[in-house]
């Protein structure tokens, strides 16, 4: 389902980068990450206001923090996985 959702939206099949298909259209990269955040409530929807930037400006500083974002923000080390709940479920697409 999300390859299908992929692929009306006019994208590649390339799960590499960020993406966000809502309302509005298919997002990705920083614009992507941005309309997530406007939905965090603050202070995180606050960062919205970088949407005003040139989209190539927020792309590179989008990639900058995926280059360094394990060592800003840690990484798992995969000993444990957390258990789905049916409300997290929900939050995902299904591709069976």
């Amino acid at each position: 389902m999300g390859l299908k959702a992929l692929k009306q939206a006019g994208l590649e099949a390339d799960l590499s980068t960020m993406v966000l298909i809502d309302e509005a259209g298919a997002h990705v990269r920083s614009t992507a990450a941005l309309r997530v955040l406007s939905r965090c409530g603050a202070p995180f929807s606050l960062l919205y206001a970088l949407i005003l930037l040139p989209r190539p400006l927020r792309d590179l500083g989008y990639s900058c923090v995926a280059a360094v974002r394990y060592r800003l923000f840690g990484k798992d080390d995969g000993g444990s996985c957390r258990r789905m709940t049916k409300a997290m479920r929900a939050r995902f697409l299904d591709q069976r």
